[in-house]
């Protein structure tokens, strides 16, 4: 029964921001408005995007942009079958990413300490099914947060150049709950029932390396680096209790229960490039393309568990496009696309998944004074693919994702 408790909290954490699909969500005070595009731009978010940027800002600034509650909504026709196919529909809203950046300049150094919330994730969901001959009852609860604490120092080296670093130390979070039961109509007392927790803990650290360079008066070209993840530490508390019935023979029980099980979950390398173009006063277009590098590990490997647990991932390419138009001294219209695919590409065994997204942010930014606020909104759609539960190997099934949410932003200049 534990596959069956895997694949359904694989497909409850599709709308989610992770090393399946990475910078998925939109985050930075002017990045987010335009889907992340900004490699090659300067602005607070340039702690995140490329630390060269903060080279290139006029004024110290404090700025804190995040989300109102995001919508997000999962489902598929088939995610398992009993004696007939059982769709699945999760939805429900949560909080994303968040981010407080401080910059100031000493010196001939621009520098600046960030707080980031990349990622959060909340759910309670339940589910409850019946077929001719069986009833299905599924209950859900995850919670999931990153919380990284940064700093950055970064330089103009001449009139063209200018270069940053960003160090970030990193606390992963994450508590998911699961209870599934199946039992038989005609006969009560056959049932398959499991109950699992887990709880995991990550911390570590990660950098952002980046350089711009102004090849003219109106282009930019910005890249970015982003090294593996340097995990530190990594545990989780695990319980799963199971127990089956035909019926006529006794139930058989069975229950794990352990605490500080060693789990490892790097994170590859990231580079990207940025264009920045400015053809006139009124605009500036943005162009960014990135690429997660593959890897591949072992998450667990504890004998009282089973098999090691092995994961692969896949070069993920990401590209966002998006521009500034300057409607007037005070106000600029933002707005941009992205296409983001997953690292994860294998569909072999039930429960494998892999979610491929686009969507588009738009938004408009108002300057009173020293103080600058924008405000917008954000939808994403992923066309998806799961194995589901089938008696025929190799069965594939689309689902799909959406996720709309609220964006906010402000910035004060010092």
């Amino acid at each position: 029964m534990r596959p069956y408790i895997a694949s359904l909290l694989l497909v409850a954490g599709s709308a989610r921001a992770d090393i399946a699909n990475r910078n998925l969500f939109p985050i930075g005070e002017q990045e987010a408005f335009r889907a992340n595009a900004g490699i090659a731009g300067s602005s607070p978010g340039s702690v995140f995007h490329n630390p060269a940027g903060l080279a290139k800002m006029d004024h110290s600034e404090l700025a804190a942009s995040g989300s109102t509650y995001m919508y997000f909504r999962t489902s598929t026709d088939r995610l398992l079958d009993l004696d007939e196919p059982v769709p699945y529909t999760m939805s429900g809203f949560a909080p994303i990413p968040a981010s407080l950046v401080t910059t100031y300049k000493v010196g001939d150094y621009h520098l600046a300490t960030a707080i980031l919330v990349p990622d959060m994730f909340t759910l309670d969901n339940r589910v409850r099914y019946m077929t001719a001959a069986a009833r299905l009852e599924l209950q859900q609860s995850v919670r999931r947060q990153d919380l990284w604490l940064g700093g950055c120092i970064s330089r103009r080296l001449g009139d063209y150049v200018s270069v940053g670093l960003t160090l970030f130390g990193i606390r992963r979070t994450s508590i998911s709950n699961s209870f599934f039961q199946v039992t038989t109509t005609a006969q009560p007392t056959a049932i398959n029932q499991t109950s699992s927790s887990e709880a995991t803990t990550i911390i570590g650290a990660t950098a952002v390396l980046g350089v711009n360079v102004d090849v003219a008066p109106w282009v930019t070209i910005g890249a970015r680096i982003e090294p593996p993840f340097v995990q530190f530490t990594g545990s989780a508390d695990l319980y799963q209790a199971q127990l089956a019935s035909d019926g006529t023979n006794p139930a058989q029980a069975a229950e794990v229960d352990l605490e500080g099980v060693s789990i490892h979950q790097p994170v590859p390398a990231d580079f990207g490039i940025g264009f920045a173009v400015t053809p006139s006063d009124v605009i500036t277009i943005y162009l960014d393309g990135a690429l997660q590098l593959p890897t591949r590990y072992t998450y667990i490997d504890d004998p009282a568990l089973g098999p090691p647990v092995e994961v692969r991932l896949y070069a993920a390419p990401r590209v966002s496009l998006g521009a500034d138009v300057h409607v007037h001294e005070k106000v600029t219209i933002r707005g941009g696309g992205l296409y983001n695919r997953s690292s994860q590409r294998r569909l072999e065994q039930p429960g494998d998944s892999r979610e491929d997204f686009w969507g588009g942010t738009l938004g408009v930014t108002f300057t009173s004074g020293r103080t600058r606020t924008s405000v917008g909104a954000m939808v994403l759609r992923s066309d998806s693919t799961i194995v589901p539960y089938s008696m025929t190997p190799g069965e594939t099934e689309p689902a799909a994702t959406t996720i709309v949410s609220g964006l906010l932003s402000t910035a004060y200049l010092l």
